[in-house]
C-alpha cells in the first residue's frame, strides 16, 4: 500500500494545527525534527508510522495548511495530491463552518462526487454555551461521506477519533477496490476461457450423438 497523504484544511484559528500536533504526540511522544518541514503557509510531517484500525502500522504523510486564501493555486495542488482530508471548523464560529463546507465542495469538484475520504471535524467543544454550529446540522451536511467527529484539541478530547474514522474509511475503500479488481479479472478470465472449453467439449458431444 502506498504512503497515505492526509491534508488538514480549515479556516484560521480553528485549532487544526493543534489537533494534528496532539494526535502526533499521542502516537509518538518523541517527535524527530528530521520528520518535519515547515514554511509560512504549510507544515509537513513526512512518513510517520501510524497504527491503523486493522492493527497494521503504515506510513502517513500529514500536510497541515495555514490560511491559503492568498495562494488558491497551492490549495488546489494540496487537494489534487492528497489521498484523504481532515476538514476542521470551530463550533463557536459559523463562518469557519461555512468555509469548511466550501472546502468539501472544492474537494468534490476536483476529486469527483464519489470521493469519500473526507472527515468533517467540529473543534472547540470546550467552548460550551458559545456553540454556533449544532451537531445535528453538521451531521446533516456531512451525509456525503458519513464521516464526522467533534473534538477539543485544547483539552485533548477525542483527538484520535477523526483520524481513526478516516483511516478506517480509507482501508474499506482500498479493500473495495481490490475486490472490484479481482472480480473483473475473474469475469475476464471466464469470458476468455469459455470458448476454449466449448471447443474441447465439442468432440465429446459428437461422440455421444453417434453412439
Amino acid at each position: 500500500m502506498k504512503v497515505l497523504k492526509v491534508v488538514i484544511l480549515g479556516a484560521e484559528k480553528v485549532g487544526k494545527s493543534l489537533l494534528l500536533d496532539q494526535f502526533l504526540k499521542a502516537n509518538d511522544p518523541v517527535q524527530k525534527r528530521s520528520d518535519c518541514s515547515s514554511s509560512k503557509d504549510v507544515y509537513i510531517v513526512n512518513g510517520k508510522t501510524i497504527r491503523f484500525p486493522d492493527g497494521i502500522h503504515r506510513r502517513v504523510d500529514f500536510v497541515d495548511t495555514s490560511d491559503l486564501h492568498e495562494f488558491p493555486a497551492m490549495k488546489r495542488v494540496y487537494i489534487e495530491t492528497g489521498n484523504a482530508f481532515v476538514i476542521v471548523y470551530a463550533i463557536d464560529d459559523k463562518r469557519s463552518y461555512e468555509f469548511a463546507k466550501s472546502l468539501c465542495d472544492e474537494i468534490y469538484s476536483i476529486k469527483g462526487n464519489l470521493f469519500t475520504n473526507i472527515v468533517l471535524v467540529g473543534n472547540k467543544i470546550d467552548t460550551g454555551s458559545k456553540r454556533r454550529v449544532s451537531t445535528a446540522e453538521a451531521l446533516a451536511d456531512s451525509n456525503r461521506t458519513k464521516l464526522f467527529s467533534e473534538t477539543s484539541a485544547k483539552l485533548c478530547v477525542n483527538i484520535g477519533c477523526p483520524f481513526i474514522i478516516l483511516f478506517n474509511n480509507y482501508l474499506q475503500n482500498v479493500m473495495h477496490n481490490r475486490t472490484d479488481i479481482q472480480t473483473r479479472r475473474k469475469t475476464h478470465s471466464k469470458s476468455v476461457s469459455s470458448p476454449v472449453e466449448d471447443e474441447r467439449d465439442e468432440p465429446f458431444r459428437i461422440r455421444l450423438n453417434t453412439i
